[in-house]
């Protein structure tokens, strides 16, 4: 989930793997009555193309990814520290962080992107009014446009944590130098955090949500032409246009999780609400569920005293028959991100034999 806490997250170094598969990343599952394991790996290129020293992100909490023409990959970060970090990993006290980030990935290569300037740079969704933030959920490429659907909170004031949220948005960017095109407000002062995840299938995009006070998660849908057109949200009757007759899906998911299809089954990948090291796959035939055959696909190696995991995404378009998984990995100790700056990061791992 979104811990809410800006500048209050960090976590401990990467677990170090001797290459190939691990014993204690290995997890006996059920389904359908049979026995099975998954192999999970340590995603050695993706972890070391986000261990960086200067010159843009270098580190953040989200990694949502949306695939570009010509195989780029845009990654969405959230809460974001820039450039300086030192050789012994630690950041200078008044190291810059912003509240969002746009990273485009092209290879080997990453290109971070923001408003504002190198000496004082501002987030890539910057508000431009005092006591309020944008959070990056999830995006779609149309046409020749980048549509990001935004979470904006009301900051608390005087300190680091997010408050209220305020509204949910599209903003859409070309795809050249992701320039900002317009912004579409979608809903104000939801009770649900639509954008958690988006599914593609058939005429529509599914738009799938979180009820940050129940965990319980929930559906809209738009036709596949654009995420600004008109949401209709899923009810007991169907499909409504009022959000307030939505009905929950199943309960126990973060701010944000993955929701995808191979084959003709659907599966939702997501770690449980409160900081669990779980992270489960579900299965359905049909986007709005029934969600059932719970598995347990890997334990984050991570969680322990301060540190905690959580956000986790799958990434479908990167690992062909493999489950490319991040989550993010972060600290309670405020302090961390300074000391160390691999204490706040996402963390990948492919998981084989995943379904």
């Amino acid at each position: 989930m979104n811990v809410r806490s800006w500048l209050g997250i960090g976590l401990a170094g990467l677990a170090v793997w001797s290459g190939g598969c691990c014993d204690d990343c290995r997890f006996p599952l059920e389904s359908n009555g049979a026995a099975q394991e998954v192999d999970v790996f340590e995603e050695e290129d993706l972890n070391r193309l986000f261990t960086r020293s200067g010159g843009g992100w270098t580190g953040g909490e989200g990694a949502a990814s949306v695939p570009l023409p010509g195989g780029r990959v845009a990654w969405l970060f959230g809460n974001t520290y820039l450039d300086t970090v030192y050789t012994d990993r630690s950041r200078p006290p008044d190291a810059h962080a912003i509240y969002n980030s746009l990273v485009v990935q092209e290879r080997d290569s990453l290109i971070t992107y923001h408003s504002g300037t190198q000496e004082n740079p501002l987030p890539f969704a910057n508000i431009g009014v005092d006591g309020y933030a944008n959070y990056p959920l999830s995006g779609i490429v149309r046409g020749n446009e980048l549509q990001i659907i935004f979470a904006m909170y009301e900051i608390e004031e005087g300190s680091i944590f997010y408050r209220d949220l305020v509204a949910i948005d599209v903003i859409r960017y070309d795809l050249e130098q992701f320039a900002r095109i317009d912004a579409i407000r979608i809903l104000e002062y939801p009770d649900i955090l639509y954008g958690s995840a988006l599914l593609e299938h058939e005429d529509f995009i599914y738009i799938y949500g979180a009820d940050p006070r129940t965990h319980y998660a929930h559906v809209a849908r738009v036709p596949n032409e654009s995420l600004a057109d008109p949401w209709m949200y899923y009810t007991v009757d169907g499909w409504s246009p009022e959000m307030e007759e939505s009905r929950p899906l199943v309960r126990d998911v973060c701010d944000q999780y993955s929701v995808f299809r191979r084959g003709s089954d659907f599966y939702m990948l997501q770690q449980d609400s409160e900081f669990s090291k779980q992270i489960w796959l579900l299965t359905a035939q049909d986007p709005t569920g029934p969600w059932s055959s719970v598995k347990v696909l890997y334990h984050t190696l991570e969680t322990k005293g301060n540190i905690i995991t959580y956000n986790a995404m799958a990434h479908r378009h990167l690992a062909g028959e493999d489950l490319t998984v991040s989550y993010t990995v972060a600290s309670l100790d405020t302090t961390d991100v300074l000391r160390n700056a691999d204490t706040f990061r996402p963390v990948f791992v492919t998981i084989k034999n995943w379904n």
